[in-house]
């Protein structure tokens, strides 16, 4: 699985300062808008193995909750939706996709 191409800047959603996060593929693009209290979330060691984890539910996506996951060793996961069970959309990628956007968006945290 090729691992996507991943761009993070500072935003505005609203009146409120937010880190924008852009992971695309070749075939698809997902777009997280990602607060302070969500990028606080996301810096872990490593996010939680699904189906015996809760994902951990952190940015909006389409005015949605974006809950990240691993499916194993080698494969992430972001859905979008209800949670991390009832979502409407979901993209997988290589997990070391999710070393790369915790330091972009660790390097933005302190702009918010």
């Amino acid at each position: 699985m090729k691992r996507p191409d991943v761009v993070a800047e500072l935003a505005l959603a609203g009146n409120q300062n937010v880190v924008s996060v852009k992971i695309q593929g070749d075939n698809y693009e997902i777009n997280v808008l990602l607060s302070a209290d969500d990028i606080d979330r996301l810096n872990r060691e490593d996010l939680p193995v699904v189906p015996d984890d809760h994902a951990v539910t952190a940015g909006i996506c389409f005015n949605a909750a974006a809950h990240w996951f691993l499916c194993d060793r080698n494969i992430m996961g972001i859905v979008v939706g209800h949670d991390d069970v009832t979502w409407d959309v979901g993209v997988w990628m290589p997990v070391d996709t999710f070393t790369e956007i915790k330091r972009l968006i660790l390097c933005l945290r302190s702009s918010l």
